[in-house]
């Protein structure tokens, strides 16, 4: 299959590269969404990360959206953690692979109070991998994901603002091992940069992660064994030493 790019409509140097049409339409691909990669070095990525063997449902693992939209039940909302109420968590709350908690002096609430009517908008307290749904064409990455860990406070449960989505296992937390594998995985370089191959808006959907490759358990689980605390240099040399399937 011949694919050819340009920078404009009247460029006299066309760039032209000749792909397998597996490649432009990959066979692990569930949705078979069209892949168009224009250089050697992108094809590599896309090689990489969409050989590797597993789906989440393979891993037993789903994405949802946080049940918790906050203009939906203001009255329940507090700026600061107090008695009866369990944390919020909102993007606001990502820093660098963790959460920070809480974050005072901002626009938004850090606790929710726990009551028969925001019960429904609670998930067992645990260990999850929380992803920003929505990013600002200036952030460096598409992908943003952080582990959240049932230490952060002394709670049952806890909420998940709807501008996250976040990953788990038939409604419960995550084994750590997996979740910190995924937390590798997810914020490696080459990730994100197969991510936005084929995603060319800002926004980070449910779908698009059904639709991506992943490591199997046993590779998950060796490299988030071997992650301690976010670093970005190991977390891409973790990565890059898996390997894909046949």
């Amino acid at each position: 299959m011949e694919i050819i790019s340009s920078t404009c409509a009247n460029d006299p140097n066309p760039a032209v590269r000749i792909a397998d049409f597996n490649e432009v339409v990959n066979e692990n691909n569930p949705e078979r969404f069209i892949h168009i990669v224009t250089n050697d070095e992108q094809a590599d990525i896309a090689s990489r990360i969409g050989g590797m063997p597993c789906s989440l449902a393979d891993l037993g693992i789903e994405v949802s959206t946080g049940k918790a939209v906050d203009f939906r039940t203001k009255q329940n909302l507090r700026d600061n953690p107090e008695e009866n109420t369990v944390p919020l968590i909102y993007p606001m709350h990502f820093n660098n692979g963790l959460i920070e908690y809480p974050v005072i002096s901002k626009k938004k609430p850090n606790a929710i109070v726990l009551n028969k009517e925001t019960e429904k908008l609670l998930v067992p307290n645990g260990t999850y991998i929380l992803i920003k749904r929505l990013t600002s064409k200036e952030e460096k990455r598409r992908i943003v994901a952080v582990l959240y860990t049932k230490d952060l406070a002394n709670v049952a449960v806890v909420g998940f603002e709807n501008k996250t989505n976040y990953l788990h296992s038939n409604g419960q937390p995550l084994e750590m091992d997996i979740a910190k594998g995924l937390w590798v995985y997810l914020n490696s370089h080459i990730f994100d940069q197969y991510f936005r191959q084929f995603n060319g808006h800002t926004q980070v959907n449910a779908t698009d992660l059904y639709t991506l490759r992943y490591p199997n358990r046993e590779q998950l689980i060796s490299i988030g064994k071997q992650a301690q605390q976010f670093d970005q240099q190991l977390f891409d040399e973790l990565v890059a030493d898996l390997r894909v399937s046949n």
